[in-house]
């Protein structure tokens, strides 16, 4: 179960770190480390993330260590996002 800010919290953190390192029309990867809350919320929202921030592909990976810290909801995780 999940607070809604959960849900939104997750898509804006990532739109907001992608359109802070592409062109808006860049097609991008993104691996992120494995968290199951956070893992959770992305598969339930994986349709819209992908279409809001033009990613191609979206995984989750055990370790992650050239990511980029994020934090939302008191949760913290690595992303990384390539083109």
């Amino acid at each position: 179960f999940f607070k809604s800010s959960t849900n939104s919290s997750v898509s804006v953190s990532v739109s907001a770190l992608i359109y802070s390192m592409f062109e808006v029309t860049d097609k991008v990867k993104i691996k992120m480390q494995q968290n199951s809350v956070i893992q959770e919320a992305v598969t339930a929202n994986i349709e819209y993330i992908k279409a809001e921030t033009l990613t191609e592909t979206l995984e989750f990976v055990d370790d992650l260590k050239n990511g980029t810290e994020i934090e939302f909801d008191d949760m913290i995780t690595k992303i990384s996002v390539s083109k």
